[in-house]
């Protein structure tokens, strides 16, 4: 499949499928058994999303409360996709990874001189 990184969730081991399978915050929905997977680019994600049979689910910080992740196919992490990119300070808007985190984009946009606001 490319440049695909399988870690199972909570860790950063690779190329082993999940151990305990992905599970939100709240422990309200059930673990998942599904493949966890870190494509490293866009082209490792395409293949994954035309290749994996049973769906392909993104998950972020693990906060959702309903069903929406769980799936029989692969749970997909955007971690790599976490960059501030295409910053237009004059129309204070900026193009953010799918995979960016709230507690790391302050630093990065600061180091452009941007902000959220």
């Amino acid at each position: 499949m490319g440049a695909l990184a399988i870690m199972p969730a909570g860790t950063k081991s690779v190329d082993k499928p999940a151990a305990d399978g992905w599970q939100n915050w709240s422990k309200s929905l059930p673990p998942q058994k599904a493949k966890i997977i870190v494509p490293k680019n866009a082209t490792a994600l395409a293949t994954l999303i035309q290749t994996t049979k049973g769906g392909v689910r993104p998950v972020g910080a693990g906060h959702s409360w309903s069903s929406l992740v769980p799936c029989n196919g692969a749970i997909v992490r955007l971690d790599n996709f976490d960059g501030v990119d295409q910053i237009n300070a004059t129309e204070k808007t900026a193009w953010l990874g799918a995979g960016a985190r709230l507690r790391d984009l302050s630093p990065q946009l600061t180091r452009q001189g941007a902000r959220l606001f």
